[in-house]
């Protein structure tokens, strides 16, 4: 039991990546919007959040349309390089017992920059105003 408790626990990853990824390029959130979980912010307050518009990003991304991606949430378009060579590095130290680090992505000056990032994409991204809203999703 221990040892498929272990297996689980390594590769967990790479049987969710797969179906997740499967499942955003199946359905388009636009026209499949019951499947999908809407923003509680954005319904409570009108206000997009940072994460407004990324659902339909990654089904355009995995389709090709960065542009249109872009348009739905700049943000994640650009932070995806980061995450996913993160992930990647994650893997490989969890499945092959390495100790590969990005050690820039590990500085504690990064997790404050990111967040100030993260909350000025948050308050830019609802100023009524061009170019600003050109933001929104």
């Amino acid at each position: 039991m221990e040892k498929l408790r272990t297996y689980i626990d390594r590769y967990w990853l790479l049987v969710l990546a797969p179906a997740l990824t499967a499942f955003f390029y199946v359905y388009d959130p636009v026209q499949q919007s019951r499947l999908f979980m809407p923003c509680i912010f954005h319904k409570a307050t009108g206000l997009h959040c940072p994460g407004c518009g990324g659902q339909r990003a990654v089904h355009q991304l995995l389709h090709g349309n960065v542009s249109q991606a872009a348009d739905y949430n700049l943000l994640l378009v650009l932070a995806l390089p980061v995450l996913a060579a993160n992930t990647v590095v994650w893997m490989l130290n969890r499945t092959g017992h390495r100790n590969l680090r990005m050690r820039w992505l590990y500085h504690p000056r990064t997790t404050r920059i990111l967040l100030w990032v993260v909350l000025l994409f948050w308050v830019v991204r609802n100023i009524p105003v061009h170019p600003f809203t050109l933001l929104a999703p």
